[in-house]
């Protein structure tokens, strides 16, 4: 609560009789979004509906939203945490619900993983043909832009960037729904082989993508089951 200005602040109770607090600008950005896709507003916290007396409330501050800017991150964390959010609000907006969180908690060890496991669904596991791959994500769109083996020996910061511009590749490039549905599960598969809490979430593709190709050793680092895999 102490990071939003007061003049940004709002709160309302939702229908289980919990409190909670929002930046006026994301809550308007909120409802926008779901204005736009035809979605009824929910708590970004539980999925619940919004109250009909917070969204009044939003509404009356029309008016002021139209002088604002983008908000500007101040730290990396939330430049991050920003980019994520931005990211995952697809897979939302083609039905299936995420947490970015699931993408920001994992280790350098399980980046390379995530990495490595999209790979080998992009160019093994989903037999996508090369008219396939493009029609997903047409050119000049590079899924994977590096070699397996970079991956390997890259930082936890810069995994992080790459497979952001990855994962939002896949779930918008393409003009066809059912093609950025595709990317989806992908993602979300290679997430669910690394990711216990996306693999609770979405057992049906842990279930399709598991058991992977890659684990993690005790040392902490990343030993891959299937060498052909680094051809990539």
């Amino acid at each position: 609560m102490e990071e939003i200005p007061l003049r940004d602040f709002v709160s309302f109770v939702d229908a289980d009789r919990k409190g909670y607090i929002m930046d006026i600008k994301s809550a308007t950005s909120l409802l926008a979004h779901s204005k736009k896709a035809g979605e009824t507003p929910t708590n970004p916290f539980n999925r619940a509906p919004l109250p009909a007396s917070f969204l009044r409330r939003i509404a009356l501050h029309g008016p002021r939203t139209k002088g604002w800017t983008a908000l500007v991150p101040q730290t990396e964390a939330q430049a991050l945490g920003l980019a994520a959010t931005d990211v995952f609000r697809h897979f939302d907006d083609l039905g299936y619900y995420t947490d970015p969180a699931w993408f920001l908690e994992l280790s350098r060890a399980q980046l390379q993983q995530l990495y490595i496991e999209l790979a080998d669904i992009w160019y093994h596991r989903a037999t996508l043909s090369p008219a396939d791959r493009t029609r997903i994500v047409p050119a000049p769109g590079r899924v994977l832009p590096m070699p397996v083996t970079t991956a390997l020996v890259m930082t936890q910061k810069a995994l992080q960037k790459v497979l952001l511009e990855s994962c939002r590749l896949l779930v918008s490039a393409s003009s066809a729904k059912s093609d950025r549905q595709l990317g989806v599960m992908y993602v979300l598969g290679a997430l669910a082989i690394v990711s216990g809490r996306t693999a609770v979430a979405y057992p049906w593709l842990a279930e399709m993508f598991m058991p992977g190709i890659t684990r993690i050793l005790p040392s902490g680092q990343v030993n891959v089951l299937h060498p052909s895999v680094l051809a990539y």
